[in-house]
């Protein structure tokens, strides 16, 4: 069941809960789309962020790429950093899915807290004539 992190009906649950309670954190997501390894923005791509939560396909962030391929930063939550540098920082996946032109490209992103990643989605025109 798909379902926006911040629905009211979901943040009474206690997958909810459980899920703020071990993702205290935020980290920073950029996303970048382009063709042509980079050559050329896409510009209006569907961008969905999600993670699955128990029975809940939970959306993040669901939006388009600006003018120069972009979106971000969006802002996601992460387990808390450990203040002891012996420790090795826990992270949190993430999965991406951009549609365009009714394909869509998925993607899994590791999120830490503290830290701005930058996610390049390479849109690749098999055969369009465009």
């Amino acid at each position: 069941m798909n379902i926006k992190f911040d629905d009211s009906s979901f943040i009474n649950t206690a997958t909810y809960k459980n899920f703020v309670l071990q993702n205290s954190g935020t980290g920073k997501l950029n996303v970048k789309v382009s063709f042509a390894e980079q050559a050329l923005p896409v510009p209006n791509l569907k961008i969905i962020v999600s993670k699955d939560l128990g029975n809940y396909n939970v959306i993040f962030f669901d939006g388009l790429t600006d003018i120069s391929g972009s979106v971000g930063p969006i802002i996601l939550p992460t387990p808390p950093t450990n203040k002891d540098n012996m420790v090795i920082p826990q992270s949190i996946i993430y999965k991406i899915t951009a549609t365009y032109n009714g394909k869509s490209y998925d993607y899994e992103v590791s999120m830490y807290d503290g830290i701005q990643v930058l996610q390049n989605i390479n849109v690749v025109l098999n055969g369009d004539k465009s």
